[in-house]
């Protein structure tokens, strides 16, 4: 709405008031921005202070619960070596704390996978990526196709998990709700920034919208690619799939490294 205002002499408090109004309008605004500026870096800080738990937590069940778990299956072995062979029902039982003992491992693996991929730390982020793709296949059915422009992206530990887990959300999501039978995951580099694309071939946005919390993956995403100065475009049709572009500049990434 346009407001015309004509101001007369015999009028003068007008030109006051609308002053005024501009200046308490612009510091509202203001006030509103450095708000927004101070949510921003509260969200970054805890993200970072979330990963750092994570990554101790994972070391922890793999250093301590890790050697506990191979000790008793020493001693266990130990023992079985042991048993007279008229006890046929006590081999048995070795037997079976022996599955017993694999399957807390694997448990153990698991939930250290899920927390924080050691991958990432070890072998670098597209191994860790790679490694993440072929379990999802694995356990969803849906196929997915992965490039990646080179073998390894020069990226800092920040940059390096909040792509992986902007992949791992893209994956999940498409999972819970798109009905796709195709993901594409493409990571590339150019000469200033780091582009990562994916796209599925499911219901697209207006058919799972409604869904609750596909909106905070969404949210989720964006705060992640703010936290590393990127941008982010999240593009759909009805039955056309999902498509996320995310594009991260290098000088960012050198800095933090």
């Amino acid at each position: 709405m346009e407001v015309h205002l004509e101001l007369t002499e015999d009028d003068p408090q007008l030109f006051i008031a609308v002053i005024q109004d501009i200046t308490e309008r612009k510091l509202a605004g203001d006030a509103l921005l450095a708000r927004e500026k101070e949510l921003g870096e509260l969200y970054a800080e805890l993200q970072t202070v979330r990963e750092e738990e994570r990554k101790s937590l994972a070391r922890e069940l793999h250093d301590e619960l890790g050697p506990v778990v191979t000790a008793l299956r020493i001693d266990l072995n130990w023992l079985e070596a042991r048993l007279p062979k008229t006890e046929p029902h006590m081999a048995g039982k070795m037997l079976a704390m022996n599955g017993l003992i694999d399957r807390t491992v694997g448990t153990i693996r698991r939930i250290s996978e899920a927390i924080r991929p050691g991958m990432l730390d070890q072998l670098g982020l597209t191994a860790a990526i790679e490694n993440h793709v072929a379990k999802f296949q694995d356990q969803t059915g849906i196929a997915c196709d992965l490039t990646f422009s080179r073998e390894d992206f020069n990226v800092c530990d920040k940059t390096s998990i909040n792509l992986f887990r902007i992949v791992q959300e893209a994956l999940t999501n498409a999972a819970r709700y798109s009905g796709a039978s195709l993901i594409t995951i493409e990571l590339q580099e150019n000469i200033d920034e780091i582009l990562l694309t994916v796209q599925d071939n499911g219901c697209g946005l207006p058919a799972i919208s409604t869904k609750g919390r596909k909106t905070f993956g969404l949210l989720g995403m964006r705060e992640r690619v703010a936290i590393m100065g990127g941008r982010i475009s999240i593009f759909s049709q009805p039955n056309a799939g999902v498509g996320i572009k995310v594009a991260i500049p290098k000088h960012r990434n050198q800095e933090e490294q």
